[in-house]
């Protein structure tokens, strides 16, 4: 039950060696291992820690659960990612760290984060960007790669973040020689899901219509009865 290495994994979970490579998945060595700049250590963030898993792949019930935070109403096929990058040799730098996708990115995706309790959009500017590679299923080219490119593309299943240090996408904000990053490629919720106002106004049509019909139903149930 040691973590000899101190990345919050336990020694009987761990199936990494390399201190700048961290596993998504539990007791998983060859594939969907996330991985920053030769050198950095990488560790589990709080909520992963907590999750006690091993891994550093957390479910949004893990996030709202054990972070104490509230559910962000987007969705993230390609898994929620809790780490840490640390020892970085100079305060504000910038690191890339990679993220292998459990699922392809889709259309419309874009990179969301948990910052001060509160889901936001990725800010890219000169020194922080979100960027997409095609790779395969659970394997990813190393950070830096050329195989980059600016953006989330639709079916890459690879993810490459450039984080500055203390910048607006560190968790903790601080200018800290570490960066923290919750987050995941995020997506709007389907379309066909029904979401009724609880403001003013009109409400569906569909579901007037709807109310409609199960008054129809309920007038000739009645009438049956009686007759």
């Amino acid at each position: 039950y040691g973590d000899a290495d101190g990345d919050g994994v336990a020694d009987y979970m761990d199936a990494i060696g390399s201190s700048n490579v961290l596993q998504e998945l539990s007791g998983r060595s060859d594939s969907f291992l996330i991985e920053t700049e030769a050198g950095l250590p990488l560790s589990l963030g709080g909520i992963a820690f907590r999750a006690g898993l091993g891994q550093a792949g957390v479910a949004m019930s893990d996030v709202t659960n054990l972070g104490a935070v509230v559910a962000d109403e987007s969705r993230y096929d390609g898994g929620l990612f809790d780490f840490i990058v640390e020892q970085l040799p100079v305060a504000g730098q910038s690191i890339r760290v990679v993220l292998p996708q459990q699922a392809a990115i889709p259309a419309g995706a874009r990179y969301r984060k948990l910052k001060n309790g509160l889901w936001q959009d990725f800010i890219a500017d000169a020194v922080n960007s979100v960027a997409s590679a095609a790779g395969g299923q659970g394997y990813c080219p190393p950070p830096g790669d050329a195989a980059y490119t600016a953006g989330l593309t639709e079916g890459h299943w690879c993810v490459q973040l450039t984080l500055e240090d203390g910048g607006p996408n560190d968790a903790d904000g601080l200018a800290n020689n570490s960066v923290a990053d919750p987050g995941g490629v995020a997506t709007t919720q389907s379309a066909g899901t029904l979401r009724v106002s609880s403001g003013g106004g009109s409400g569906s049509p569909w579901l007037l219509v709807l109310l409609g019909v199960l008054l129809w139903r309920a007038k000739l149930v009645q009438r049956e009865a009686q007759g």
